[in-house]
């Protein structure tokens, strides 16, 4: 059960993160916050799966709470959903012209 919805403010991008309620385990906090950031781009799980380099089913296990992303895997969804909203937001492109 989700207790809170939280924004984090990346230059001008509004993050949507879910923390849960107690007793929930590391994992599924971790997964459905990726599922939330994947979703808000409009992005299937093969699209991501796709460009971060990982197997359909491994992003699939990381979405459900099953499993921990490796660090490398961690770093590049974070890059990617992080990149990609930016320039979804027309963020990105502000950014580059300033």
């Amino acid at each position: 059960k989700i207790n809170t919805v939280d924004y984090v403010n990346i230059f001008g991008a509004n993050i949507k993160l879910l923390s849960m309620g107690d007793g929930d385990n590391l994992k599924v906090i971790v997964g459905k916050n990726v599922r939330e950031a994947r979703k808000q781009l409009n992005y299937t799980q093969s699209k991501l799966a796709e460009k971060i380099d990982i197997q359909n089913v491994e992003m699939s296990r990381i979405e459900k709470g099953l499993v921990f992303p490796k660090y490398e895997t961690f770093e590049k969804l974070i890059i990617a959903l992080i990149i990609q909203t930016l320039v979804t937001k027309g963020i990105l492109r502000s950014l580059l012209k300033a």
